[in-house]
């Protein structure tokens, strides 16, 4: 059956679709091609090779539409190919966002696994109450921090549970990483442990395994004083030792106690708890929206209708950069943290809403947490937002997250989002990056493989290593200095970064000196002084960019900064374009 005819939105696509004879050539490949040919046939005519670099993505329009598909970029434009190929130009763009790479792709190894469920306990014995994660992957390092909110910083346990399935067959070697004991269990039998109270120790052992089949893993792990670490290992054929990646991992319970039926990448973890206090045998899946209205059936049959409790947590993606309203309903107690701070509560009978308005970031992630109890006959709990752009609507699947990513620690304890090291400039704009030198003058970053020199005098901070947007919040606006890993922050004016020394002239204490990176988090130079520009462009390595203007050519993008001037993007390193 024939496809729908391509909607050729711009002037030069219409142009070129009123040549003589080229409307019945569309209409004739439209009749007897493939919509995978149709495509081809028409990025050809509108200068677009065949081969032109795509991902799947959405597009929303400046009248309001909402377009899915595989983009790719063209003169001016965007090429959306769903069901119909809609070719999106950019005088009506109002934004396009290249969805997160799809699952397993964390490793040229492929697979479409979730991670892995851990089970957070609060002791070493593995029992009593406990939070639900969804781990991408098991490569922790807490420092002395909690592991989850709600744990203390020793003397707890954790079980990952699920399955592992290999790419190819051969000889692996498969261990865990871990301060202080673990153990490793594959199809129930033990392979490898380091199970006491120590420092960080290895243990690991080859086994055979077979391309494709899935294998029964569990992973034990215990805290008991100061610092705490845990990671899962593999290396096999034609594979380096690394973490083994989410794509390759396939989350399960082994747990009678503790229920759960894991599928699907969009929405949020949902743990119900069997008692109306978050405790007792739970039940998980994933829920692609928070939207109940106290008419649902039990989660899971051995469950009372009449008490119960539910906690999801995962990642919310804001679609633009705006200031959103966030609205919990519920006929109960209900809450709603954001990057662990507690925004929202629903305290009183009978169904109630409550809101905040939180700034957003489009593309970014933020840690999502909504508690819920039920004590009167089904539960009632409903997460919305709404925006100056955007009607007030259920949070949707397509902006969720079940999981909460493995972050590297620098030792900062406290959880929350951590924004890469490199350079934010006065305007917002920023480029991520190693910062190599700077002085009073320049400051030199390397940034997707590049030296870049930049004005020091357009610079606002340096960020030496990832630091957690929680301790950055936390410096006062005005405030000149440099903040430390404790959290601390000492004042002064920044002189100079040579030779892995930060030099700062401070007041009380005359000038100092600091080891870098380790000493020093962040360099507060001077205030932010941020401007509104028509476009923000966001790099999938954290970089943004204020754009006063913009051009789109065939797998590229070129923006101009009015602090950095223009810049050409590949379309592999583009993450999300948004008009404001």
């Amino acid at each position: 059956m024939g496809q729908p005819v391509p909607q050729l939105a711009s002037k030069a696509a219409l142009a070129r679709a009123q040549q003589p004879g080229l409307a019945g050539w569309v209409e004739a490949v439209n009749r007897s091609c493939s919509r995978a040919l149709l495509l081809g046939a028409l990025v050809v005519g509108m200068g677009l090779p065949p081969t032109a670099w795509a991902r799947p993505g959405v597009v929303q329009t400046r009248d309001g539409r909402t377009l899915h598909g595989e983009l790719r970029l063209t003169n001016d434009a965007v090429v959306v190919s769903a069901s119909n190929i809609t070719v999106v130009p950019l005088t009506e763009l109002a934004m396009f966002r290249f969805e997160a790479a799809p699952l397993g792709d964390d490793s040229a190894q492929g697979g479409q696994g979730h991670g892995l469920l851990g089970y957070y306990f609060n002791g070493t014995n593995f029992t009593g109450d406990v939070v639900v994660r969804l781990d991408p992957t098991i490569d922790f390092d807490w420092g002395a921090g909690a592991p989850v909110r709600g744990l203390g910083r020793d003397l707890f346990s954790v079980i990952w549970m699920g399955e592992l399935e290999p790419p190819v067959s051969g000889t692996y070697t498969v261990g865990i990483e871990v301060d202080d004991g673990g153990r490793l269990f594959l199809d129930n039998q033990l392979l490898c442990a380091r199970w006491a109270r120590q420092g960080q120790a290895e243990a690991a052992a080859q086994v055979r395994l077979q391309a494709h089949r899935r294998y029964a893993l569990r992973f034990e792990y215990c805290e008991f004083w100061g610092t705490a670490s845990a990671r899962l290992f593999w290396s096999g054929p034609g594979i380096l030792r690394q973490v083994i990646p989410r794509g390759r991992l396939y989350a399960r319970s082994f747990l009678d106690e503790h229920a759960a039926e894991v599928r699907g990448n969009r929405g949020l973890l949902a743990t119900y708890y069997r008692n109306s206090n978050l405790t007792g045998p739970t039940f998980t899946r994933v829920d692609p929206t928070i939207d109940l209205d106290g008419t649902e059936s039990v989660p899971e049959p051995s469950f009372s209708r009449n008490s119960f409790s539910a906690r999801w947590t995962g990642q919310v993606r804001a679609p633009r950069t705006d200031v959103f309203t966030l609205y919990l309903v519920a006929d109960e107690l209900a809450r709603l943290w954001i990057n662990d701070q507690l925004l929202l509560e629903v305290a009183e009978p009978g169904v109630a809403e409550r809101g905040v308005q939180v700034p957003l970031r489009q593309g970014q992630r933020y840690d999502v947490c909504v508690e819920a109890r039920n004590t009167g006959g089904g539960l009632v709990a409903r997460l919305l937002w709404s925006s100056p752009a955007l009607p007030k609507t259920v949070v949707p699947a397509a902006d969720l997250l079940p999981w909460r990513p493995s972050l590297p620690s620098s030792g900062q304890t406290g959880g929350g989002l951590v924004h890469p090291a490199g350079v934010l400039l006065r305007n917002g704009s920023f480029l991520a990056g190693s910062v190599q030198r700077a002085t009073e003058t320049v400051v030199e970053v390397r940034t997707r493989g590049n030296q870049r020199v930049v004005s020091t005098p357009t610079v606002a901070r340096l960020y030496l290593q990832p630091v957690r947007e929680p301790l950055l919040m936390q410096v006062s606006p005005g405030r000149r200095g440099v903040l430390l890993p404790s959290g601390d922050f000492v004042d002064g004016l920044f002189r100079r970064l040579e030779a892995g020394r930060l030099r700062l002239s401070s007041i009380l204490f005359g000038a100092r000196t600091f080891q870098v990176p380790q000493d020093v988090l962040a360099v507060f130079i001077q205030d932010l002084a941020i401007q509104a520009q028509p476009f923000e462009v966001r790099l999938c390595d954290g970089s943004v960019f204020c754009a006063t203007r913009v051009r789109l050519a065939v797998d590229t993008i070129q923006v101009h900064d009015p602090l950095l001037g223009p810049e050409l993007i590949s379309a592999e390193d583009l993450e999300s374009l948004a008009r404001y």
